[in-house]
């Protein structure tokens, strides 16, 4: 964003600066979803406190005494509810699998969590795109912006664009932009999706483009550029995971994997038959300290030292690298 707001190197060094400065630890990034903070402050009220502590006030005390009767109260029946749910697991090895999910389900229920519709809250990073980046600045940019989405309702890319507001009052403008904006990082169920009404008057959901194509290339080409680059951030190889999350994590890494090479391949063969120039930049290292929604100070420079010294010796022999001239990708 901050390279459309401001073309060229001046628009380069303000996104570096917002990554540094705002993109370096995940309360950055994200918090946690309301309604799962509001459930663990429940959770931590019920646990008995020592009655002897100092108390400023006979009211306060007597505060203090009723709210852990009642929430001792509570616990046996938090308790009982649980060991129901588990005594509903069968023993049978071969429906231990299909048996749980049920139990998993009565324990999110039991732990007040059945409304929750995802985990976190991206509005640290948007009010912080909204103090950096002059939306009015977009608008205007030179730069043809393309946001990609996925409408969930029927799984279509949806492609957004700066330019579709030209004729509008910029005060209207710019937070059905930011809509957009939102929409293209709502990864969901991490973050909610992003609920927009289209201009029949449809109230669609929108979702992380990622979803529905994670290498747009074609797009690219579509809007009339006769060169293209695509930057991956995925490593070619994969490493074995070391818990739930991480497997989970892979896994969607290696299916799209397979995904991305196909796209390339196609993307290539395009290049050549139309005599459009294709680069492809990928990293040959990850900081360990990176992960889905968060990253350190120390990989970021890590990260801009590497791609700095990379990327100098790619532009440097740049048509040894263009896919239009390359031998077919297999």
């Amino acid at each position: 964003m901050g390279i459309v707001e401001h073309p060229g190197v001046y628009g380069v060094e303000k996104s570096i600066r917002i990554w540094k400065e705002h993109m370096y630890a995940p309360e950055k990034i994200f918090k946690q979803h309301p309604l799962i903070e509001k459930r663990i402050s429940e959770l931590i009220r019920m646990i008995p406190r020592n009655p002897f502590h100092h108390h400023e006030s006979w009211n306060d005390l007597y505060e203090d005494f009723r709210r852990q009767i009642k929430n001792i109260l509570h616990i046996p029946f938090f308790v009982f509810r649980a060991l129901h749910a588990f005594g509903n697991i069968p023993v049978n090895n071969a429906n231990l699998t299909s048996g749980m999910e049920p139990t998993l389900f009565r324990l999110i229920e039991l732990l007040g969590f059945s409304e929750l519709k995802v985990f976190l809250d991206p509005t640290p990073l948007l009010q912080t795109l909204q103090q950096e980046i002059d939306l009015q600045k977009i608008f205007e940019s030179s730069i043809d912006w393309h946001i990609i989405a996925e409408r969930f309702e029927d799984g279509q890319r949806v492609v957004f664009s700066n330019r579709e507001f030209s004729d509008m009052d910029p005060r209207l403008a710019r937070p059905l932009l930011f809509q957009r904006i939102a929409s293209s990082a709502a990864l969901y169920p991490f973050f909610d999706m992003v609920r927009m009404t289209d201009k029949d008057g449809q109230v669609f959901h929108y979702r992380d483009g990622d979803v529905a194509d994670p290498v747009p290339i074609s797009e690219a080409f579509n809007a009339g550029c006769d060169t293209v680059f695509l930057f991956l951030n995925t490593l070619e190889t994969y490493s074995i995971p070391t818990n739930v999350i991480e497997a989970i994590l892979e896994h969607h890494i290696i299916v799209n994997r397979g995904l991305i090479h196909e796209r390339i391949k196609s993307a290539q063969r395009r290049a050549k038959r139309e005599g459009k120039n294709f680069f492809v930049s990928r990293p040959k290292s990850l900081p360990p300290d990176i992960g889905l929604l968060s990253i350190s100070k120390q990989a970021i420079e890590t990260l801009e030292a590497q791609e700095t010294e990379s990327m100098t010796n790619y532009l440097q022999n740049l048509d040894a690298h263009n896919l239009r001239f390359c031998d077919d990708i297999q």
